[in-house]
């Protein structure tokens, strides 16, 4: 079960941090910045395993004194239900991007569950999953193993859910260090009895636009072979702007990134402009869409379809419409 899904949450926070990420294939310092946490982020998944899409998020639930895992269950005739209370247990180890829930089916059953860093026990770090009861809830938070190593709390920071090695079981991958701290796609595979494996080093050759949302990494199978990959925008080249993908090597590994052709134009840099990857036109290979501008700088939903030998097509209008209640994480798009 593959579920590509999308992200990030409410609130602006400063705080002083040195974040290391790839723009100019050197590892570069920040400032203190203004960083968004990620917590409420809505997300996308079959949660009763009906075949619809719902949507959840970490909300509040009763008179709004209990923290909640709040779903929408689709109606199946163009609208969701009123939110149910699916439990709660949530101990996330901070509200920065490291810490966003994600959604896969962890063990294998056709629910889907939510997955995050958080704490556990006496508050060491671990992988938090709730997994799905099957019957209106979660259960409470089992611990699925430690072993990050995030690289800074950025966008590009995310921890990214997909069935890297092709088992049906979700893993978490997200841009880390490894080794003796050098740059990689960290990668945890998942071991099939409740918990990940330690974390492998699946390869760099990262080079991202900014650290910003916009190159916030994506997952989907790009090439049609089952395996997960990572997408996001950043840089080729001689510096030019690219969708820099890289290929599942399917040995445990990705291969070094291909540019797969560019003509973006992104309506901003906020959590709302941040790239989905779904298969929009039914033919099995992901495509990518962002909130962007067409024409003569129309807002527009910007879709650049999966061209099938190794890039996009350039980006078409598939029309607008939109009117976000704010550009917070919480109004995040959302794709499957």
């Amino acid at each position: 079960m593959k579920l590509f899904f999308f992200f990030v949450s409410t609130l602006i926070a400063t705080l002083a941090l040195t974040s290391s990420f790839n723009t100019e294939r050197t590892v570069l310092t920040s400032p203190p910045a203004l960083v968004c946490p990620a917590l409420k982020a809505p997300l996308c998944g079959d949660f009763n395993n009906d075949g619809y899409l719902d949507i959840a998020y970490y909300g509040k639930c009763g008179n709004g004194a209990n923290d909640c895992w709040r779903v929408h269950i689709n109606k199946k005739d163009g609208t969701f239900h009123n939110a149910g209370n699916w439990g709660g247990d949530m101990w996330f180890k901070d509200s920065y991007n490291e810490s966003k829930p994600v959604v896969g089916d962890f063990n294998k059953d056709g629910y889907a569950d939510i997955a995050y860093y958080g704490k556990c026990g006496s508050g060491s770090d671990c992988w938090r999953v709730h997994i799905n009861n099957k019957i209106g809830g979660f259960h409470n938070a089992g611990n699925w193993g430690g072993d990050m190593w995030f690289r800074g709390i950025k966008p590009v920071h995310i921890p990214l859910a997909g069935d890297f090695n092709n088992d049906g079981y979700t893993d978490i991958a997200y841009y880390g260090s490894c080794g003796s701290g050098k740059e990689c796609w960290r990668v945890h595979i998942n071991n099939k009895n409740g918990s990940f494996s330690n974390a492998g080093d699946w390869g760099a050759d990262m080079w991202f636009k900014n650290s910003e949302f916009e190159s916030t990494p994506i997952v989907g199978d790009f090439n049609k072979d089952g395996f997960s990959d990572i997408a996001y925008y950043g840089k080729c080249g001689n510096g030019a702007d690219c969708w820099r993908v890289h290929i599942n090597n399917k040995i445990g590994g990705f291969h070094n990134a291909g540019n797969w052709g560019a003509d973006m134009w992104f309506q901003g840099s906020e959590s709302v402009n941040t790239p989905m990857a779904a298969d929009f036109n039914n033919d099995g290979f992901s495509d990518i869409a962002y909130y962007g501008k067409c024409g003569n700088g129309t807002e527009c939903w910007r879709v650049h379809i999966n061209n099938k030998i190794g890039g996009f097509h350039n980006a078409g209008n598939w029309g607008a419409d939109m009117w976000f209640e704010g550009s917070q994480p919480k109004n995040l798009p959302m794709a499957e």
